[in-house]
């Protein structure tokens, strides 16, 4: 007997959903029902849809499988509150998530693969190779996991990481429940004036850009650590002579690279509900004189300075 695999029910889209419904002779109806039991009640079983017969539910259990995640770890940081979830997949890999808090509202960073196929040497990640990319379904289930484990009643943020660059992806996101969006900092002028407002937008007009995360310390190899990434500032330069900052998140010792340059854009002509400001090492006074430029619609000027991708420097 041959073994049909199961398909990923969550994966479907609303009209995806009603068309494989339709294909089985069922209302199109039952397909939002089943999609809000899915997406909204979260439920882990189809047993658990109440509103649909058990012949239904009995048919959607032998073709479709609901994935889910299992939780494995919590890590916690001891400094501002920071949470690294970790998950495991189908298969047994196990993947990370971070729910980051600020006063404006929470952010989620969600891994896309399992494993990577860059081959870096200083990266934990790359180690085994790629090893698959994740299912639509895994990827909300990374937000539903971390929602049902600390941020119900909360406002949800979507970070610049989730590469929101089209109105498809805003309006997925306002489907799980996000509020507000932070535009990605490489985004072009077009895209962002482009982008709905049906949620909340929110653009960076300075700071500077982070590259990379690496477990790998740069800075404890070359000085012997321990400790030595809090007794200096420490930089790798590239061979045109750029300068780029490493900084240790001092939890796990991974190190954050940054770009050379520091991004500082207007918010002119932006169509932005919001603007943020990233602080990394700046001073009380260039503080206060870079929310002062912002406050006149300006950008700082300089060779330290860039537009990113805002009118296609990149």
């Amino acid at each position: 007997m041959v073994m049909t695999e199961k398909k990923d029910i969550k994966s479907y889209n609303l009209d995806e959903l009603k068309q494989e419904l339709a294909n089985m002779g069922e209302k199109p109806f039952r397909a939002g029902q089943i999609y809000k039991w899915l997406h909204i009640e979260k439920v882990q079983s189809f047993d658990e849809m109440t509103n649909i017969s058990k012949k239904l539910r009995e048919t959607l259990d032998e073709q479709f499988e609901i994935v889910t995640l299992e939780p494995v770890r919590v890590l916690i940081s001891k400094i501002d509150g920071t949470r690294k979830y970790l998950f495991r997949i189908k298969g047994g890999a196990v993947i990370e998530s971070v729910l980051m808090r600020y006063h404006h509202g929470n952010s989620v960073c969600i891994s896309t693969q399992s494993g990577c196929r860059m081959g870096c040497r200083f990266c934990a990640s790359t180690l085994n190779g790629l090893d698959r990319n994740l299912r639509p379904s895994e990827l909300l289930e990374q937000i539903y996991e971390i929602e049902k484990l600390g941020i119900n009643g909360k406002k949800l943020v979507a970070n610049y990481t989730m590469n929101i660059e089209n109105n498809f992806t805003v309006e997925e996101l306002k489907k799980l429940g996000v509020c507000k969006y932070i535009v990605p900092p490489e985004a072009e002028k077009e895209t962002i004036r482009g982008l709905t407002e049906n949620i909340e937008k929110e653009t960076i007009v300075y700071g500077r850009t982070l590259l990379m995360t690496t477990e790998y310390c740069t800075i404890g190899t070359l000085k012997n650590c321990p400790a030595m990434c809090q007794k200096g500032r420490y930089t790798l330069k590239d061979r045109m002579g750029f300068e780029f900052p490493i900084y240790t998140d001092r939890i796990n010792c991974n190190n954050l690279i940054y770009n050379s340059k520091i991004t500082s854009i207007s918010y002119k002509d932006l169509q932005t509900d919001s603007i943020k400001i990233d602080i990394l090492e700046e001073t009380k006074e260039e503080i206060q004189r870079i929310i002062d430029i912002q406050k006149r619609g300006e950008r700082l000027e300089g060779q330290d300075y860039t537009n990113g991708n805002l009118n296609r420097e990149i």
